[in-house]
């Protein structure tokens, strides 16, 4: 009982003891949360990280741009400025804060305008080069024929064309570009065609298929197909093809003059002894010694490779050298006809003698 009694008495004191042993506790996490919330920095919200990669993405885009239309060219130092703020901009990588993610997008959106600036000063002059080379290159096409052989395929190059400007004033600068890069080949593929077509023309007309046929039925084969690539908009496999067809035909036609001037090089020759034959270098000199100058010349023009000199030059020795010759074969006739005349009238002669001396002899008639 005198235990239960004490119990009693010190019960307070032990409730009081636990009392205060918890009360310092809760006293000293609560300014530690309190500077924890305090101090905990802000992030930044999904709007402004969005509108920063869509300013990355924009410098990026207009960067491009301001190369592919020749900016850096055009205006050297805007671009320098351009690039060195691109440069800056590139360095501001951090976005844990809002005030990070708002330098790095106030530094992009800087960039941007500057190469926004270029390429405003930039594209009249693009596209005017652009135009200046459609320009060309059509007139080239027009010159070669074009407008005479296929009317329709230049007619198809134009409307490329026309595509490109609708594009331009659309502000689809690339389909622009790329419409007027297809017209530009398009002329170009048109050009050598007609081109390679000539090319043919000279050679049947020359009856030159005959010396190298082979290249000359490939280069038929390959200008077809440049055709059909041409009308399907395959525009590089035409321009490889209606290229190629260009090609053999010159390999054709090269060769053609070769064996053409080889040919009049071996005539010629004969024609020239058959009037030696005749003394032609005697009986007409001066008139030999001119053909056999131009003889001379076409020999000279075969052993550098110029075959269409070389044939022209033994095209005349012979034409020369059948005169010649003709002229030598009439004085030799002529004189042949002389020495018989004058053979003639010697035996009449001698004949007249004899009967002159049976006359005066005192024979009779």
């Amino acid at each position: 009982m005198k235990y239960v009694k004490l119990m009693i008495l010190l019960l307070p004191v032990l409730l009081v003891i636990p009392a205060c042993k918890s009360a310092p506790k809760a006293s000293e996490e609560t300014p530690a949360e309190s500077l924890t919330a305090e101090t905990q920095p802000a992030r930044p919200d999904q709007a402004s990280l969005s509108a920063l990669d869509q300013s990355i993405a924009d410098l990026e885009r207009l960067r491009q741009f301001a190369i592919d239309i020749e900016g850096p060219s055009w205006f050297p130092d805007q671009w320098d400025t351009a690039e060195a703020q691109y440069n800056e901009a590139k360095t501001k990588t951090q976005r844990d804060t809002p005030e990070q993610v708002k330098a790095a997008t106030a530094a992009n959106n800087t960039a941007a305008a500057s190469f926004q600036s270029l390429i405003d000063q930039s594209l009249p002059l693009y596209a005017q080069v652009r135009e200046d080379q459609i320009v060309s290159v059509r007139e080239d096409a027009i010159a070669a024929g074009i407008g005479d052989l296929a009317p329709a395929y230049l007619l198809m190059a134009d409307k490329t064309v026309l595509d490109a400007q609708t594009k331009y004033e659309e502000k689809d600068y690339y389909g622009a570009i790329a419409s007027a890069f297809q017209a530009v080949d398009m002329y170009e593929i048109l050009e050598d065609g007609c081109n390679a077509y000539y090319v043919r023309q000279e050679i049947e007309d020359r009856d030159f298929i005959r010396y190298d046929p082979d290249n000359f039925d490939r280069a038929d084969v390959a200008g077809l197909s440049a055709i059909a690539d041409y009308e399907a908009a395959d525009l590089e496999s035409a321009k490889e093809k209606a290229e190629e067809a260009h090609l053999r035909y010159n390999l054709a036609l090269a060769a053609g003059w070769q064996s053409y001037a080889a040919e009049k090089g071996a005539s010629s020759a004969d024609k020239r002894q058959e009037a030696l034959k005749l003394k032609a270098n005697v009986a007409v000199r001066n008139d030999f010694e001119a053909a056999s100058r131009i003889f001379a010349q076409g020999d000279s023009a075969f052993k550098v490779e110029d075959y269409p000199a070389a044939a022209n030059f033994f095209a005349d020795a012979e034409s020369r050298f059948i005169t010649i010759r003709g002229i030598a074969e009439q004085k030799r006739q002529a004189a042949e006809n002389a020495i018989r005349k004058a053979d003639e009238k010697m035996v009449e002669s001698e004949a007249n003698a004899e009967k002159a001396e049976a006359i005066l002899g005192g024979g009779s008639l």
